[in-house]
């Protein structure tokens, strides 16, 4: 199965569960997803070659190098759930300025992504990303198996 294949089939259960605008938001949201996944792929590819090994260090390091305005407790460890915010944050971070890039290249015009007119990347709800981001580091991780 392709992914345009896997995100049709997400539509077809969620037509179970939703009728009428409530299933056209949801639609637009899968869709919106799944035009996102272009963006997300090169973000998550970087985040992972940068943290191979996801030690505070690295995440430090990679904070650094993309100049993210973020302010970490170095007198502790972080433990797992402060590294997977840092980490997807990063991934957002870099999508977000891809997207910018994006849209300022669409000139007035701005993006159409999942049926909506995108003119800043803050119209763009990080709930989008964050599954374009795990649907991708999913597949990601899983051919490195």
């Amino acid at each position: 199965m392709n992914i345009l294949g896997f995100f049709s089939n997400i539509v077809k259960i969620l037509k179970k569960f939703f009728s009428g605008d409530t299933f056209q938001k949801a639609e637009n949201a899968v869709k919106a997803v799944s035009e996102l996944l272009q963006y997300a792929l090169p973000a998550v590819e970087f985040v992972s070659k940068m943290t191979p090994t996801k030690t505070d260090d690295e995440i430090v390091t990679m904070i650094k190098r993309l100049e993210m305005d973020v302010d970490i407790d170095l007198t502790k460890p972080l433990n797992a759930y402060e590294k997977q915010a840092y980490l997807t944050g990063a991934a957002r971070f870099i999508i977000r300025g891809k997207l910018k890039n994006a849209i300022l290249s669409a000139g007035g015009a701005g993006l159409t992504i999942g049926g909506e007119k995108i003119t800043t990347v803050t119209d763009i709800p990080d709930n989008w990303l964050n599954s374009a981001i795990n649907i991708t580091y999913t597949a990601f991780k899983s051919t490195l198996k």
